[in-house]
């Protein structure tokens, strides 16, 4: 287990107050970057946060209550405060300064619906290509019993036609079986829709209870 060397005041870069927020010349290395560039995805912060949200997520999903929900994103937050990290934005200037606890919690929020919208796109994919393995399998056993029936000639064609029909049997049982396979993975996606919508919609409710109930520690920054 790596060991995280407290950040001192002597550590942080000059820091300087305008308007209420506190402005940063040069952001640290557990610090998270919010916005769309490259840049931010790179940083070491924001590996880092991707990185809890990961060993969290299950725990998260399981989680049926809202406040569970709400305590799992908070202490997120404060893993990466632990560090020293902060979380960073840019304003009209293009100067970082540190961002409320309130887009803290939004962008560990949308974090965790990111990774529910690619693994849903994996189970999609991965019933995608079951269903075209298994269509190809049932074309190449067809293709293979016409075959086998056209070599044999007239003489063994009613051998043949039983078997066949017995063989097409067990096909269409493997159909209907993958058939159900397939309407389970769907309400299972279905279900996961609606589990979403109702996510999104208490979204801003949950932002602003966990500002109003919990106290996230906040890292104190010092001038150099």
């Amino acid at each position: 287990m790596t060991v995280v060397k407290p950040t001192t005041s002597t550590d942080l870069p000059r820091t300087t107050k305008s308007s209420g927020r506190v402005k940063v010349k040069t952001p640290l290395k557990y610090d998270v970057l919010l916005g769309r560039r490259s840049s931010c995805w790179k940083h070491f912060g924001n590996m880092a946060l991707r990185d809890a949200v990961d060993s969290y997520f299950d725990v998260y999903e399981k989680s049926k209550l809202r406040v569970e929900k709400t305590m799992i994103i908070a202490d997120i937050v404060n893993e990466i405060q632990e560090k020293g990290g902060r979380f960073l934005k840019k304003d009209d200037q293009e100067e970082w300064y540190v961002a409320d606890k309130k887009i803290s919690i939004e962008k560990v929020g949308h974090i965790i619906r990111d990774k529910r919208a690619v693994m849903r796109q994996q189970i999609k994919r991965k019933s995608l290509c079951e269903q075209q393995k298994q269509g190809e399998i049932v074309d190449e056993y067809k293709t293979s019993c016409s075959d086998k029936t056209s070599r044999n000639g007239a003489s063994g064609s009613i051998s043949m036609r039983l078997r066949y029909e017995h063989s097409s049997n067990k096909i269409d049982k493997l159909t209907r079986q993958h058939k159900l396979l397939l309407e389970e993975a769907n309400e299972s996606l279905k279900n996961t829709s609606v589990v979403l919508t109702q996510l999104e919609e208490t979204r801003q409710a949950l932002a602003n209870e966990i500002c109003n109930s919990i106290a996230i520690p906040t890292v104190n920054n010092a001038a150099a």
